[in-house]
């Protein structure tokens, strides 16, 4: 049995698939051919900020790649592993506020919907005047489109190719039918009204009482997210505005869980996360699919007046996706991997932002960090480090209810065989039926003093502590294959024989570990049972 599939917290244990994971899995990623192992851990960068940031970004040019990030209302910059002093003492962000970066080339604009948008243009920080006070922005065909301004939450905000800073222009439109973007009530924030017309605007589906939330991407137009409905925007031959309404079932609840996924686009609704994608046959049609059905009753538990603090970034053919569940900030993240369309849990890890980037000026390879938002550090994720700055990693995997199909008959089972590789440390298994946790733990271990080491499994102990002093043949347990040193080949994995002898109608099988330094790698396994007939007489083993 392959646990390939993910987590599942839609259906009741004995509904779910035999390959999903139930209800208190956590801190599982998925590996190989859809392994589950403990998650990476995360290391503090080398430095500590005033106060949690709100918000993380990116410098870009042709010699540069650096973080920036918000501090206490103060723009830094992270490069050559230093923080910098801030860049402006005058020009600041609402502390307060989500803080939004845009990385154009040589150039990042910061947002906080407080106040006019900042540039930075790798030596000065400036608020030109000429841009509102917006939630964000992206890039579509050379123009730089803000949104969020408070006071115009239908309106999205076009700046041209060769002045990105530039939102307003001097003069009123010569059409009627344009909006004048020359004073400060049509432009909240802006100070400075000058150009031409080239800088643009357009109100999306005006008083229909939904402010636009977000702006992504799906092929060659421009996906407008409002609260409760979406549209797609793209310019004609004579470059004026084509608007079309996708979907009028829901929307987007935060502009930051957008996210460009290979082809798709995925995003956070209020009711799950969803994916924009062609209507099959008509290429030109696009439709939305929810891909969160297996873990709805989770996102549930997001505060709606807390939607605005989720955040998304897309990274090694995951979606992660930061949440505040049952709290007002955030503290899960949840994983969806493509590969396998399986999602995860991960607790204790509080992101405000996430970003990947590369970093240009040491390695030159992606490295993926968040902000913490509960402690004044940014922090890196490390893959072969298995504890969070210290602390232990909680890393359970809990099957499905197994019934083998009957779920009337009582059976015996018999015995479990578990499939590791590459693992280091100890693992506990424990069951669980229809009536509760049943039996005695058993603790697969490397047999060095105090449970610890970095070899794969060399010895089995019963019960939950090192001075147990059962031997195989009391237990019934036996190694069945593998080695009995550390390898990194991916053949190399371990078998062993666990005595499971419970009678119960429902079997779950608990794998856990919460120690420093160590992980599993659980490819699989085999459980052996008799289905007992009516009259509770045993009947044949059977392999499940």
């Amino acid at each position: 049995m392959n646990p390939s599939r993910g987590l599942n917290v839609l259906v009741a244990d004995i509904l779910a698939n035999d390959k999903e994971s139930t209800y208190g899995t956590k801190n599982i990623e998925y590996v190989e051919g859809g392994a589950a192992t403990k998650r990476p851990g995360y290391q503090a960068l080398n430095f500590n900020l005033s106060s949690p940031s709100n918000g993380l970004g990116a410098y870009q040019s042709e010699r540069f790649n650096y973080v920036m990030l918000a501090d206490s209302g103060n723009i830094r910059k992270y490069q050559n592993r230093a923080l910098s002093e801030p860049l402006s003492t005058t020009v600041t962000v609402d502390k307060d506020k989500v803080v939004n970066f845009t990385s154009l080339y040589q150039k990042t604009y910061i947002w906080d919907k407080t106040n006019g948008g900042v540039v930075w243009d790798g030596s000065k920080l400036e608020r030109p005047g000429t841009m509102p006070r917006a939630e964000g922005s992206v890039i579509y065909k050379g123009y730089h489109v803000a949104f969020g301004a408070p006071g115009q939450p239908f309106r999205l905000y076009f700046a041209p190719a060769k002045e990105p800073s530039r939102f307003t222009n001097s003069v009123a439109p010569s059409d009627p039918n344009d909006i004048a973007i020359n004073n400060a009530e049509q432009v909240p924030g802006a100070t400075v009204f000058a150009g031409d017309q080239t800088s643009r605007a357009i109100d999306i589906n005006k008083n229909d009482g939904q402010a636009v939330t977000g702006l992504g991407f799906f092929q060659d137009v421009l996906i407008v997210f409002k609260e409760r409905s979406i549209f797609q925007l793209s310019f004609n031959d004579s470059n004026n505005f084509v608007v079309q309404r996708v979907s009028s079932s829901y929307g987007c609840v935060s502009h930051n869980t957008i996210a460009s996924v290979e082809n798709d686009c995925y995003f956070l609704t209020d009711k799950g996360v969803y994916v924009l994608g062609n209507e099959p046959n008509y290429y030109a049609a696009i439709r939305t699919n929810e891909l969160s059905s297996r873990i709805k009753n989770l996102l549930k538990d997001i505060p709606p007046a807390q939607y605005t603090r989720c955040t998304a970034v897309y990274y090694d053919d995951r979606y992660w996706l930061s949440v505040p569940l049952n709290s007002e900030r955030n503290n899960t993240l949840i994983v969806y991997d493509r590969r396998f369309y399986a999602w995860a849990l991960w607790d204790n890890v509080c992101a405000n932002d996430i970003l990947a980037f590369v970093d240009k000026d040491n390695d030159r390879k992606y490295h993926l960090i968040f902000a913490d938002d509960k402690k004044t550090q940014i922090q890196e994720f490390v893959w072969g480090k298995y504890d969070d700055n210290g602390e232990p990693i909680e890393a359970v995997f809990i099957t499905r209810a197994f019934e083998a199909k009957s779920i009337e008959r009582e059976k015996y089972w018999y015995e479990l065989f578990p499939i590791f590789r590459l693992t280091t440390g100890s693992v506990q298994i424990s069951y669980e039926t229809e009536n509760g946790t049943v039996g005695l733990p058993v603790e697969l271990s490397t047999g060095l003093p105090g449970g610890l080491g970095t070899d794969e499994f060399g010895q089995l102990i019963y019960g939950t502590s090192q001075s147990d002093t059962y031997t195989e043949n009391d237990l019934g347990l036996s190694n069945t294959g593998g080695s009995g040193g550390s390898s990194v080949t991916n053949t190399s994995h371990t078998t062993y024989e666990i005595g499971v002898n419970i009678d119960s109608r429902t079997l779950k099988i608990r794998f856990s570990n919460d120690t420093v330094g160590e992980t599993f790698t659980l490819l699989g396994w085999v459980l052996v049972y008799q289905l007992k007939d009516l009259q509770n007489q045993d009947g044949n083993y059977t392999f499940l």
